[in-house]
């Protein structure tokens, strides 16, 4: 079964992040995607210390990244979803990602096979090149191939209107390019999960 984890940076529920996240399960999931959808505001997640441990072979935090690690390691696809921050990826989602230190030293370890990235922006002309390229750069470290991004602005005057429609042409696009992303992916399914 074709697995996809989608990481959501937003700091609260019930926002547009959210929303774009939870179609895009819904999609993937009606093609049947067996779908992991972690909060990482709900969850503990340290800051990388720069240690430099990691260069053994696994980060020395014990916290719920060694969840998102498994996760991550045994998901065929990566989609990643944050509000854009002073035109940067949300610091809950900078945290997630500075985490995957361990990938620098070790491109091998476990990984999905592609990640694509949703991004949301309260005003009408935000600037996401800058998170684009943050995004775009964890792909390529962690050995994954670019699947393209969702650029969704002006959520402060229009919500979520328009969001089904943005995410549905997205996941279209990403399942039209990638194929089956299958690859034999074993562990328990997300239901089984403790989230």
């Amino acid at each position: 079964m074709n697995r996809a984890l989608i990481i959501c940076g937003s700091a609260g529920r019930g926002g547009v992040t959210e929303a774009m996240c939870q179609t895009a399960a819904d999609l993937l999931r009606s093609e049947g995607y067996d779908v992991c959808l972690l909060f990482p505001s709900e969850m503990d997640i340290r800051h990388c210390t720069g240690c430099d441990a990691c260069a053994k072979g696994e980060c020395v935090l014990d916290d719920d990244m060694n969840a998102i690690y498994e996760i991550f390691g045994e998901s065929d696809l990566l989609i990643l979803s944050t509000p854009l921050h002073f035109s940067g990826p949300s610091s809950l989602l900078k945290t997630v990602i500075d985490r995957f230190q361990v990938y620098w030293h070790n491109t091998a370890l476990p990984h999905p096979l592609a990640c694509g990235a949703m991004l949301c922006a309260g005003s009408p002309e935000p600037n996401f090149k800058p998170t684009v390229s943050i995004l775009k750069a964890f792909s390529i470290t962690t050995n994954m191939a670019w699947a393209g991004h969702l650029e969704f602005p002006d959520t402060d005057r229009r919500g979520e209107e328009g969001v089904g429609e943005a995410v549905s042409e997205f996941i279209g696009r990403i399942l039209a390019a990638r194929g089956s992303l299958s690859s034999a992916r074993t562990g328990p399914p997300c239901s089984q999960r403790n989230e």
